[in-house]
């Protein structure tokens, strides 16, 4: 399956749940996907056409925050990236983690260093800080910084 192939299943699977698609490549394809899509487009990537999750990432972005899903199809060399924009508001989004396994340990990791909220989680403990590390403060956030908290990690 070539990065057309995969377009066309899934626009025929989830109608209207792309709502932009790039092709870097033949073999990088970026599609923006709606919020709502995310956790049956996860499910159909994984279990119907065996891609793999390869890792994941989230960014906050000038427009707020955005996750990144990278999906490998090896056997066709194409990497999908479902992007998901989260907005300006509190980061926040269903987990595909009960359904892609692979998804498990990289959530909770945005959840600490970004704070992205991931609803429908089994687990939401830490992985890497210590149970002395603030609550509320997110490393990889722009400056370290949380709104009205007057809290800054690193930055000027």
């Amino acid at each position: 399956m070539n990065a057309q192939e995969l377009k066309s299943e899934l626009e025929s699977k989830f109608p209207g749940g792309i709502l932009s698609w790039e092709e870097r490549s033949p073999h990088r394809v970026y599609a923006a996907v709606k919020p709502e899509s995310l956790r049956e487009m996860a499910r159909h990537l994984y279990a119907g056409l065996g891609l793999r999750l390869s890792t994941a990432t989230a960014a906050h972005i000038l427009k707020g925050f955005e996750i990144l899903y990278h999906f490998a199809l090896d056997r066709g060399g194409v990497v999908l990236s479902l992007r998901v924009s989260l907005g300006e508001g509190p980061p926040a989004a269903d987990s595909i983690a009960d359904l892609v396994p692979a998804a498990d340990w990289i959530e909770r990791e945005m959840a600490e260093l970004m704070g992205v909220e991931f609803r429908g989680r089994a687990s939401t403990e830490p992985l890497l800080s210590s149970e002395e590390w603030p609550k509320g403060v997110f490393p990889l956030r722009k400056n370290g910084e949380i709104p009205d908290s007057g809290l800054q990690i690193g930055g000027d």
